[in-house]
């Protein structure tokens, strides 16, 4: 048979102004030392191919045009050190593909021309004199062959921008298979190989490469 289960539920309000009772777990403080921690875990599988058990956490669902509860996951302020680090993994496999992280942002169904979900990913700012953080991504390697990091743009009209600190566009890949390198009026854009620079057109017979200067220069 199975093991038997814990539910921790609270209260339900039946108040038309009234909200339902909260859960709230919180460790102990040491008054001069490291305050307890929280320790969440499923147990291991059993031998005859079972696997550990899922975690899962969600909010509940609306009904009255009002927005569901927000999942926010944060480390706590430091005075005198660092902020704590926040990790996000998957575990080791010795079998098969490894597993996937996944990040997506909410769909949107209206019909009133509403955006889908944003996925912002930014690093640390320095408000001293000290730099901002990176934001670093990058495939991983393997025993033979390295994969790579695609960027795709969402259907024919959308596009790829990299932007320089103005919000400029310097670099835009559109979806249907334009692509725009540009600099500002002031610097360079430079391209230089370490072998061969080929520069190919594969048009119509009539079609041109032109070099045009600006006036501003």
């Amino acid at each position: 048979g199975v093991g038997g289960d814990i539910q921790l539920k609270a209260g339900i309000s039946s108040s038309s102004i009234g909200t339902g009772g909260a859960i709230k777990i919180e460790t102990g403080q040491g008054t001069s030392r490291s305050s307890g921690a929280i320790s969440m875990s499923t147990s291991n599988g059993g031998s005859s191919g079972g696997i550990s058990g899922d975690i899962s956490i969600t909010t509940g669902t609306t009904i009255s045009g009002s927005n569901t509860g927000s999942i926010s996951m944060t480390s706590g302020k430091s005075t005198g050190g660092k902020g704590g680090t926040i990790t996000l993994s998957v575990g080791d496999g010795d079998t098969g593909v490894g597993g996937d992280v996944n990040i997506n942002a909410g769909k949107s169904i209206a019909d009133d021309g509403s955006n889908g979900g944003r996925v912002d990913i930014n690093g640390g700012h320095s408000t001293a004199s000290g730099n901002g953080g990176n934001v670093n991504i990058r495939a991983g390697t393997g025993g033979s062959v390295g994969q790579s990091v695609m960027l795709s743009p969402g259907g024919q009209n959308g596009k790829i921008d990299l932007s320089d600190a103005s919000g400029e566009s310097r670099v835009a890949v559109e979806g249907s298979g334009g692509v725009a390198l540009s600099s500002s009026s002031s610097n360079d854009l430079k391209f230089k190989a370490g072998r061969d620079l080929e520069i190919e057109m594969t048009g119509n017979d009539d079609d041109e490469i032109k070099i045009k200067l600006s006036n501003n220069l």
